[in-house]
């Protein structure tokens, strides 16, 4: 069970750390960022869907891969923390690319590597960037 869950710079959270319970219940305002929880939780279950070419946006909600990112800016990688596992999403402007890295907690930031039996999934957020064909030149940070 998930009992501690840290989550950085995804969507609209700058930084949120919470023990999360058996049950827990999220109340506030519309768009606040309570659905951004579950969608940070839900980058765990990548590795486990069969077929994941084009699904990545039937996860996450967004208008562009950007968006991911708080504030827009992807000069900080998004991080999701749990006492079991990490999960990384980070921009790599140099080739219009982003890389997702899921590993166990124990793994350092220098350890994180893209699994083989995932190698696909680059190119897949690569391609799902590419569905968006504005973003590549219009919303790369200078």
């Amino acid at each position: 069970m998930i009992n501690q869950l840290s989550i950085k710079n995804f969507k609209s959270i700058k930084e949120l750390n919470f023990n999360p319970k058996k049950i827990n219940i999220f109340i506030g305002a519309p768009n606040v960022g309570k659905s951004n929880i579950l969608e940070a939780l839900s980058l765990f279950s990548i590795p486990y869907i069969s077929n994941f070419d084009n699904k990545f946006d039937g996860l996450v909600r967004f208008n562009n891969l950007k968006n991911l990112f708080f504030d827009n800016i992807t000069l900080k990688k998004v991080e999701v923390i749990t006492n079991i596992a990490i999960a990384q999403l980070r921009y790599r402007d140099n080739i219009d690319m982003f890389d997702l890295f899921i590993g166990k907690k124990t793994l350092n930031d220098s350890d994180l590597k893209l699994n083989p039996d995932y190698s696909n999934l680059t190119n897949t957020l690569n391609n799902t960037y590419r569905k968006y064909p504005d973003l590549l030149e219009s919303e790369k940070i200078k």
